[in-house]
């Protein structure tokens, strides 16, 4: 992985790159970018910004706030406060608010995306590829433009997906290969060096903020199929935020019960086998799931 970043001669100003982002992404880049700058001084100036809500503790995950403040990395509240210009450089690590391209001056700009673009633009992208039974969901490298995630491709790294993948397990890949995604190509990013291509609007899906009601979590099992309720449920399993009910109880992890022969209900609404205390069997439409389920209260009080 190359650590050395461009030199220019005596400018008159120092050239700015802001890291603008959340998580495990922006932490680890902005450190990233530390340690090549220390190891290969160039005249460049790094500035963080990160999301709203980002109050500098560290949480569920880690702070952006803080991890600036322990690398001695300037904290902006907004883009414009970084005062870009022609020669500059943003890259945008799920940042959360709209960058408008007035704000850059002249800066070039990049995004990072949670999905193998040009699919799943938008929002919610991990849980569209779960909802949508694609074998792979991925983190895209492109331009920043005035649309939303439609800019050319730099780079992308696809993620597999395994049957029994939920979000936040998805989330924190998409976190880790991002960053490598991001660490590959920063030396190119600064030198302007990078080349992409344009992405194929004909493929392109998008999701907005009403495409999710994560007030909607009870599974609805007599209307899917098995496959297709799994993926419903593990797009739903984010802790700390939610989980997949059922009967009120929430859902911790899944997969089709394949060795439990399906045969046509007799039974008028919910059918359930309970294997064990936590691990109950669902008939859905067609075949059955089997749900861990997180222990009641009750058990799991002093």
């Amino acid at each position: 992985m190359p650590t050395d970043l461009p030199a220019r001669a005596a400018p008159a100003r120092n050239q700015r790159l802001v890291l603008a982002g959340k998580g495990r992404i922006a932490c680890t880049v902005a450190g990233h970018v530390r340690k090549a700058l220390a190891s290969s001084p160039t005249d460049w100036t790094v500035l963080g910004l990160p999301v709203r809500g980002d109050n500098g503790q560290d949480s569920w995950e880690p702070s952006f706030t803080a991890r600036c403040r322990t690398l001695g990395i300037p904290v902006l509240d907004t883009v414009t406060a970084a005062g870009l210009r022609n020669g500059d450089l943003l890259l945008s690590l799920q940042y959360d608010r709209i960058i408008r391209l007035p704000e850059l001056g002249g800066a070039r700009a990049y995004n990072l995306h949670f999905s193998a673009l040009p699919r799943h633009r938008g929002c919610y992208p991990g849980i569209w590829a779960l909802r949508s039974g694609d074998t792979h969901a991925g983190v895209s490298l492109h331009v920043l433009t005035a649309g939303i995630d439609d800019g050319a491709i730099v780079d992308q790294t696809l993620i597999p997906l395994r049957d029994n993948t939920t979000a936040r397990e998805l989330y924190e890949e998409m976190h880790h290969c991002g960053a490598l995604l991001v660490q590959r190509h920063l030396a190119d990013l600064m030198r302007d060096r990078v080349q992409s291509h344009p992405q194929d609007d004909a493929q392109a899906t998008y999701h907005d903020r009403r495409s999710v009601d994560f007030n909607d979590r009870e599974l609805p099992f007599a209307e899917l199929d098995a496959a297709s309720c799994s993926r419903l449920a593990r797009s739903l399993i984010f802790p700390p935020f939610q989980h997949p009910t059922v009967r009120g109880r929430a859902i911790v992890a899944c997969d089709i019960a394949s060795d439990v022969a399906s045969t046509p209900s007799t039974k008028a609404g919910l059918d359930i086998h309970i294997e064990a205390a936590d691990i109950w069997l669902l008939r859905c439409r067609e075949g059955w799931l089997r749900a861990s389920l997180a222990p009641l209260a009750s058990e799991t009080s002093p």
